[in-house]
C-alpha cells in the first residue's frame, strides 16, 4: 500500500456514485483500488496462506 501523503485535493463529490451515475468512472476506479489495497493487506498479513 502507498502511504505516501496526499498533495493534491480531492473532490469529495467524487467519492460518491451521484444520483445520475454521473461520477461512473471515479467511483469505480477507487473502489477496484481499494479492493485491490485490501486483497494485498490480506496476503502480507497471511503470507503462509498463500
Amino acid at each position: 500500500m502507498n502511504n505516501k501523503a496526499i498533495t493534491t485535493p480531492i473532490n469529495i463529490d467524487s467519492m460518491f456514485l451521484g444520483t445520475k451515475s454521473e461520477n461512473e468512472e471515479t467511483f469505480s476506479k477507487n473502489l477496484m483500488k481499494l479492493f485491490i489495497d485490501h486483497s494485498q493487506w490480506r496476503k502480507n498479513f497471511h503470507p503462509e496462506r498463500s
